[in-house]
Parts: structure tokens; sequence; C-alpha cells
């Protein structure tokens, strides 16, 4: 096992953090961005209660599982970005 980087009541904290922060977004965006904002905030929000650390209150996933929630989260998070009009043709590293 990779030992964690940060204490896991601090990744809970965190994943708090980042909840709040979707939820900003989605209220400030529009459109399909704020759909994706709003989504992102449900699964975190999900996987934050869900997993078996301090932050949990069902506690039915374990750490890793939320570990790998979160890495897909990431991925599906840069795959919209790379594949949205804005960043499509640009020049930027998406294309």
């Amino acid at each position: 096992m990779i030992w964690p980087l940060i204490p896991a009541r601090l990744h809970g904290w965190l994943d708090e953090a980042a909840t709040a922060t979707y939820l900003v977004f989605a209220w400030l965006l529009h459109g399909p961005a704020a759909g994706l904002a709003a989504f992102g905030a449900a699964v975190h929000f999900a996987n934050t209660r869900l997993t078996n650390y301090p932050q949990g209150t069902v506690r039915v996933l374990p750490f890793r599982v939320h570990a790998l929630i979160e890495l897909g989260e990431g991925l599906a998070r840069s795959r919209a970005a790379c594949s949205s009009p804005a960043t499509r043709c640009s020049g930027g590293p998406c294309c």
C-alpha cells in the first residue's frame, strides 16, 4: 500500500471544500458547464459521505475505491475541458 500524503481527516475537509467549489461554479456558470459542475458536486458529495474515513457518514466504500472514483472524476473533468469548443482549436494542450 502507498502511504497517504495527507491525513484522512484533512483529505475529508478538502473533499468538502471541493464540493463547495463545485457548487459555487454551478451557480456562476451557465449551460452545460453549470450542469457539469452540479454533477461534479453531487458525485463528490456522495463519494465523501459514503467513504470509510472521518468525514464519511455511511462508510460503505473503502478508501481505495474513493481514490479511484476521484481519479475517474478528474479524468472526466479533463476530458470535458478538452472537448469544450473554447479549447478545441485554440492551440492549447488539448488540440
